[in-house]
């Protein structure tokens, strides 16, 4: 092989000597060459030569700079864009799960289990009865009425106060019913959302519950 050609190191095809790039594989093979400046006055004798290395810039070459060293990819942006994109989905994932539809918050799959258990209240004309199922339902009786029915049920939070939810069948929708709230004492204060009626309750047993429902009527 003459001094006029080289051989690429990646394809081992023959390129001439000068070639930066291999005009077979597209290989870059130099990016920078050594050129020699000669400096002082030409023909002066004893002049002596001055060397310096001047950078070549190759033209038309991705992902390499002037200087022969690979071009460091920036992946930062879309590391952010990812980011940002991620951000967005959880916020608007937590507001769909905060906020229904209608704009109410949406209900607490797990109520605490504070409130799992019977309850009893109202007056000795007319008591109410609750006994909340762990398997968010909910048994509700009511003596005046003489009879008992059994529903879903949810609670709803809010900054203000905790909401009781029952899953009307008849209207096929849920409806909002009491406020409710658990005092120190271990009293459920049931506020009506209808008429504002208070009711303070005190937790019954399960057999005390349905020994008190025994003769109601089922209403399904």
């Amino acid at each position: 092989m003459s001094d006029d050609y080289k051989t690429c190191p990646y394809c081992l095809e023959e390129v001439p000597a000068r070639a930066i790039k291999c005009r077979h594989c597209e290989s870059v093979l130099e990016v920078v060459e050594t050129i020699i400046v000669r400096e002082g006055i030409e023909g002066e004798p004893g002049a002596k030569g001055k060397t310096r290395r001047k950078p070549v810039i190759q033209q038309g070459v991705p992902g390499v700079s002037a200087y022969g060293q690979p071009k460091a990819k920036n992946n930062l942006v879309p590391v952010v864009i990812i980011l940002a994109a991620l951000l967005i989905a959880a916020i608007g994932a937590g507001y769909w799960l905060l906020v229904r539809d209608d704009g109410s918050p949406a209900a607490v799959e797990a109520i605490d289990s504070a409130l799992v258990g019977a309850w009893q209240g109202g007056s000795e004309e007319s008591s109410v009865y609750f006994q909340f199922l762990p398997n968010e339902m909910v048994n509700i009786a009511v003596a005046e009425e003489n009879y008992w029915f059994r529903t879903q049920y949810r609670i709803v939070r809010t900054d203000q106060a905790n909401f009781l939810e029952i899953y009307h069948r008849g209207l096929g929708e849920w409806e909002r019913t009491a406020e409710l709230e658990i005092s120190e004492d271990e009293t459920l204060i049931v506020t009506d959302t209808w008429d504002g009626v208070v009711i303070a309750m005190k937790r019954i047993t399960d057999g005390e519950f349905r020994d008190e429902i025994a003769d109601f009527r089922f209403e399904r």
